[in-house]
């Protein structure tokens, strides 16, 4: 026998893990809530943790994820977030959201540093169907040898919202 859903429908974190990456709001995906429109969740579809140190007395990308097709159908909001250092004060990092199909950065947060600095994204900016990564993008090079970045932490989030 197959996997029986419980009562009044089904809780994210009963399903493996790549399902259990989206937040559904309040917890459960109903048959009621599927007929009424009522869905909401936030998906993390790419993500940056712990890169160590990355060499910042150079500029250039030091760091991408795997690329992933983007969709926007019921996507309402698109939120690019992250935290990251440096070893000397004249660097400069961008986290990047990186469209790979028309070659060019479509947002990004940027400094020095950040602590869970965060940017919305147009829904209009995105291509249904078109590549995009996040890079860590050395801007400007620190004047010192051996100088380092390292993210803490980067995701790009989407709101999800069938109603």
């Amino acid at each position: 026998m197959g996997y029986v859903p419980p009562q009044g429908g089904l809780k994210l974190t009963q399903f493996p893990l790549p399902v259990t990456r989206g937040q559904i709001i309040d917890g459960a995906i109903t048959t009621e809530k599927i007929e009424r429109g009522e869905l909401i969740a936030t998906i993390t579809l790419l993500t940056i943790s712990a890169t160590g140190d990355l060499a910042a007395d150079s500029t250039g990308v030091k760091y991408e994820t795997n690329p992933v097709r983007l969709y926007t159908k019921n996507i309402k909001e698109i939120k690019l977030r992250g935290s990251w250092s440096a070893s000397n004060t004249d660097s400069v990092t961008a986290i990047e959201l990186y469209d790979m199909t028309r070659e060019f950065v479509i947002a990004s947060i940027s400094g020095n540093a950040g602590d869970n600095e965060e940017m919305d994204i147009s829904v209009d900016s995105i291509v249904d169907g078109y590549l995009y990564m996040l890079r860590v993008n050395v801007t400007t090079a620190s004047g010192t040898t051996g100088a380092t970045t390292a993210v803490s932490y980067a995701v790009l989030e989407m709101k999800w919202e069938v109603s």
